[in-house]
């Protein structure tokens, strides 16, 4: 009984992990531009992106709880040219001139 518990735990901590990691693409650069819009939304690019084509933005949402934590964020990154890591939905194409908006958003120290 201890070994079916067991395998079966393994069996579903392996399918989340594997769900985890395809749920986001990672894009990780210095900020470029920041552009806040009169809607609340925020609009970035990073410099030298190799998933934005164009003048494509990534994007928050304005009713995100995390927006204004995620806009300091990005200005204080910009401002010290820190690189932020740029999370996408899995269903999200890099390489066209769409924007995209993210699942998250994080810098490390």
């Amino acid at each position: 009984m201890r070994v079916c518990l067991s395998a079966a735990l393994f069996a579903l901590l392996g399918w989340l992990a594997s769900t985890a990691h395809a749920q986001s693409s990672m894009i990780t650069g210095a900020v470029g531009k920041i552009y806040p819009s009169s809607t609340g939304a925020i609009y970035f690019q990073l410099k030298s992106d190799s998933c934005n084509a164009g003048n494509a933005y990534y994007t928050i949402a304005a009713d995100s709880s995390a927006l204004k934590i995620w806009y300091a964020m990005l200005l204080t990154s910009a401002e010290s040219g820190a690189a932020v890591t740029v999370a996408l939905p899995q269903a999200t194409a890099c390489g066209t001139t769409d924007n995209k908006p993210i699942n998250y958003l994080y810098r490390n120290y």
